[in-house]
């Protein structure tokens, strides 16, 4: 199996197991269209490699989910121009659009957008006219 097949495989479990209520082995494996052993392997990879996983038995099903804190916003404090440079970079990204992490990027900079005031998106609707890359 091709290294980006198991790549995008544990990238999508990551984002499964982002989710409310968490999965049980099976449902993960159907999610991402692999056996349950191959699952099982994944989440080995990923609580090694420090990803917060953890699992609560509900009834006689086991769900697997990432602990609440790795949930949501990230304690980062970013400054207005921060935000507002990571906005107006967001043309720099298109050529990932329909890749592995093209979809996280386009939600985490909408996120980012949301933030700010109607009065800085005019402004860097105004800066994007000037500048290019």
């Amino acid at each position: 199996m091709p290294r980006g097949d198991q790549l995008r495989r544990q990238w999508r479990l990551l984002h499964i197991l982002a989710a409310r209520g968490g999965r049980a082995i099976p449902e993960l494996a159907r999610e991402v269209g692999s056996s349950a052993r191959t699952v099982w392997r994944d989440l080995a990879v990923l609580q090694t490699s420090g990803f917060p996983l953890t699992s609560e038995r509900d009834g006689r099903v086991i769900r697997y989910h990432l602990f609440e804190g790795a949930r949501g916003t990230p304690p980062i404090p970013f400054t207005l121009p921060e935000l507002m440079g990571l906005h107006l970079g967001r043309h720099l990204l298109v050529p990932l659009r329909g890749t592995l992490i093209g979809g996280s990027l386009h939600t985490a900079l909408e996120k980012i957008a949301a933030t700010l005031a109607p009065g800085a998106k005019t402004f860097l609707g105004q800066l994007e006219q000037e500048v290019s890359a």
